[in-house]
Protein backbone atom coordinates (compact mmCIF):
# COMPACT_ATOMS: atom_id res chain seq x y z
CA UNK A 1 0.00 0.00 0.00
CA UNK A 2 1.05 3.11 -0.99
CA UNK A 3 1.02 5.33 2.53
CA UNK A 4 0.21 9.14 2.31
CA UNK A 5 0.85 8.52 -1.61
CA UNK A 6 -0.64 11.27 -3.99
CA UNK A 7 -0.90 11.10 -7.77
CA UNK A 8 -2.83 12.97 -10.78
CA UNK A 9 -2.17 16.22 -9.79
CA UNK A 10 -3.90 19.45 -11.51
CA UNK A 11 -4.23 23.09 -11.58
CA UNK A 12 -5.30 26.10 -12.31
CA UNK A 13 -4.85 29.63 -11.61
CA UNK A 14 -7.26 32.69 -11.32
CA UNK A 15 -6.44 36.28 -12.94
CA UNK A 16 -5.54 37.35 -9.66
CA UNK A 17 -2.60 34.66 -9.56
CA UNK A 18 -4.13 32.63 -6.81
CA UNK A 19 -3.20 28.67 -7.49
CA UNK A 20 -5.63 25.95 -6.85
CA UNK A 21 -4.20 22.74 -6.58
CA UNK A 22 -5.90 19.24 -6.74
CA UNK A 23 -4.61 15.53 -6.54
CA UNK A 24 -5.58 11.88 -5.79
CA UNK A 25 -4.58 11.09 -2.15
CA UNK A 26 -5.08 8.13 0.47
CA UNK A 27 -8.57 7.76 1.55
CA UNK A 28 -10.61 8.08 4.58
CA UNK A 29 -10.47 4.18 4.24
CA UNK A 30 -6.57 3.93 4.44
CA UNK A 31 -4.95 1.70 1.82
CA UNK A 32 -6.70 0.90 -0.78
CA UNK A 33 -9.09 4.26 -0.25
CA UNK A 34 -7.92 7.02 -2.70
CA UNK A 35 -9.86 10.59 -2.47
CA UNK A 36 -9.74 14.01 -4.27
CA UNK A 37 -7.96 16.35 -1.81
CA UNK A 38 -7.70 20.25 -2.62
CA UNK A 39 -5.64 23.11 -1.70
CA UNK A 40 -5.24 26.67 -2.79
CA UNK A 41 -2.07 29.70 -2.44
CA UNK A 42 -3.12 33.11 -2.61
CA UNK A 43 0.46 33.90 -2.01
CA UNK A 44 0.57 33.73 1.40
CA UNK A 45 1.26 30.36 1.53
CA UNK A 46 -0.98 27.05 0.90
CA UNK A 47 -4.46 26.29 2.69
CA UNK A 48 -4.13 23.46 4.74
CA UNK A 49 -5.20 20.00 2.21
CA UNK A 50 -9.11 19.22 2.26
CA UNK A 51 -10.96 16.16 0.98
CA UNK A 52 -13.21 16.98 -1.23
CA UNK A 53 -14.43 13.72 -2.44
CA UNK A 54 -14.33 11.78 1.01
CA UNK A 55 -15.46 8.58 0.30
CA UNK A 56 -15.56 5.46 0.95
CA UNK A 57 -14.06 3.46 -2.11
CA UNK A 58 -11.68 5.04 -4.87
CA UNK A 59 -11.93 8.43 -6.71
CA UNK A 60 -9.25 9.47 -9.75
CA UNK A 61 -8.40 11.15 -12.65
CA UNK A 62 -9.38 14.81 -10.94
CA UNK A 63 -9.72 18.18 -13.35
CA UNK A 64 -10.32 21.73 -11.97
CA UNK A 65 -10.83 25.08 -13.51
CA UNK A 66 -12.25 28.36 -12.52
CA UNK A 67 -14.61 30.82 -14.55
CA UNK A 68 -13.86 34.06 -14.62
CA UNK A 69 -16.40 35.03 -11.44
CA UNK A 70 -13.90 32.70 -9.61
CA UNK A 71 -15.59 30.40 -9.30
CA UNK A 72 -14.17 26.80 -8.98
CA UNK A 73 -15.34 23.68 -10.61
CA UNK A 74 -13.41 20.21 -9.65
CA UNK A 75 -14.38 16.99 -11.16
CA UNK A 76 -13.53 13.26 -10.57
CA UNK A 77 -14.29 9.39 -11.48
CA UNK A 78 -15.40 7.12 -8.61
CA UNK A 79 -17.21 3.74 -9.28
CA UNK A 80 -17.44 4.69 -13.10
CA UNK A 81 -19.16 7.81 -12.99
CA UNK A 82 -18.20 11.07 -13.23
CA UNK A 83 -18.80 13.52 -10.17
CA UNK A 84 -18.64 17.61 -10.01
CA UNK A 85 -18.52 19.85 -6.96
CA UNK A 86 -18.26 23.91 -6.85
CA UNK A 87 -16.77 26.06 -4.29
CA UNK A 88 -17.26 30.08 -4.93
CA UNK A 89 -15.60 30.91 -1.67
CA UNK A 90 -17.73 29.12 0.92
CA UNK A 91 -16.82 25.48 0.66
CA UNK A 92 -17.59 22.91 -1.51
CA UNK A 93 -21.08 22.42 -3.04
CA UNK A 94 -23.04 19.08 -2.55
CA UNK A 95 -21.00 16.24 -4.82
CA UNK A 96 -23.30 16.31 -8.14
CA UNK A 97 -23.10 12.63 -10.60
CA UNK A 98 -23.06 14.37 -13.53
CA UNK A 99 -22.15 10.86 -16.05
CA UNK A 100 -25.29 9.51 -13.64
CA UNK A 101 -24.52 5.68 -15.01
CA UNK A 102 -25.05 7.21 -18.52
CA UNK A 103 -22.26 4.44 -19.89
CA UNK A 104 -21.33 1.27 -18.14
CA UNK A 105 -18.18 3.21 -17.06
CA UNK A 106 -17.33 7.27 -16.83
CA UNK A 107 -13.62 7.68 -16.97
CA UNK A 108 -10.79 10.88 -16.82
CA UNK A 109 -13.18 14.06 -17.22
CA UNK A 110 -11.81 17.07 -18.61
CA UNK A 111 -13.34 20.63 -18.00
CA UNK A 112 -13.09 24.63 -18.98
CA UNK A 113 -15.05 27.77 -18.68
CA UNK A 114 -16.00 29.85 -21.40
CA UNK A 115 -16.83 33.53 -21.37
CA UNK A 116 -20.39 33.23 -21.14
CA UNK A 117 -19.75 31.20 -18.01
CA UNK A 118 -20.84 27.75 -19.45
CA UNK A 119 -19.26 24.93 -18.01
CA UNK A 120 -17.72 22.28 -20.66
CA UNK A 121 -17.26 18.84 -19.31
CA UNK A 122 -15.99 16.06 -21.76
CA UNK A 123 -14.62 12.49 -20.41
CA UNK A 124 -14.29 8.61 -22.00
CA UNK A 125 -17.21 6.71 -21.81
CA UNK A 126 -17.63 2.65 -22.18
CA UNK A 127 -20.78 1.77 -23.43
CA UNK A 128 -21.98 -1.81 -22.58
CA UNK A 129 -20.61 -3.15 -25.56
CA UNK A 130 -17.47 -2.15 -24.55
CA UNK A 131 -17.43 0.63 -27.13
CA UNK A 132 -15.00 3.86 -25.83
CA UNK A 133 -16.53 6.86 -26.37
CA UNK A 134 -16.19 10.79 -25.87
CA UNK A 135 -18.95 11.95 -23.72
CA UNK A 136 -20.16 15.37 -23.79
CA UNK A 137 -21.86 18.03 -21.36
CA UNK A 138 -22.59 21.33 -20.38
CA UNK A 139 -24.06 23.47 -17.63
CA UNK A 140 -24.77 27.02 -18.31
CA UNK A 141 -26.31 27.87 -14.78
CA UNK A 142 -29.64 26.39 -15.28
CA UNK A 143 -28.04 22.46 -14.64
CA UNK A 144 -25.78 20.09 -16.49
CA UNK A 145 -27.64 18.97 -20.00
CA UNK A 146 -27.70 15.20 -20.85
CA UNK A 147 -24.97 13.65 -21.50
CA UNK A 148 -24.32 13.19 -25.26
CA UNK A 149 -21.56 11.30 -27.39
CA UNK A 150 -18.93 13.30 -29.48
CA UNK A 151 -17.09 10.49 -30.83
CA UNK A 152 -17.71 6.62 -30.90
CA UNK A 153 -14.80 4.25 -32.97
CA UNK A 154 -12.19 3.76 -29.75
CA UNK A 155 -11.81 6.93 -28.30
CA UNK A 156 -10.59 7.76 -25.25
CA UNK A 157 -9.52 10.68 -22.33
CA UNK A 158 -10.63 13.82 -24.10
CA UNK A 159 -9.15 17.21 -23.31
CA UNK A 160 -11.15 20.43 -23.21
CA UNK A 161 -9.86 23.88 -23.48
CA UNK A 162 -10.98 27.37 -24.70
CA UNK A 163 -9.24 29.88 -27.07
CA UNK A 164 -8.26 33.49 -26.05
CA UNK A 165 -11.85 34.66 -26.30
CA UNK A 166 -12.74 31.68 -24.01
CA UNK A 167 -14.92 29.14 -26.78
CA UNK A 168 -14.79 25.94 -26.25
CA UNK A 169 -12.82 23.86 -28.52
Amino acid sequence: CMMGGLTDPTLTIETNGTLHVAWVGAGISGCGSWDIFYQFNDGSGWSVPENVSNNVGSSYAPAITVDDNGILYLTWTNSADVFISTNSGSGWTPIENVSNGFDTGNFAPSLAADSTGTIHLGWWGRSGSNTERVVYSKNNGSGWTPPEVVEVPRSWAPSLAVDTSKDRK
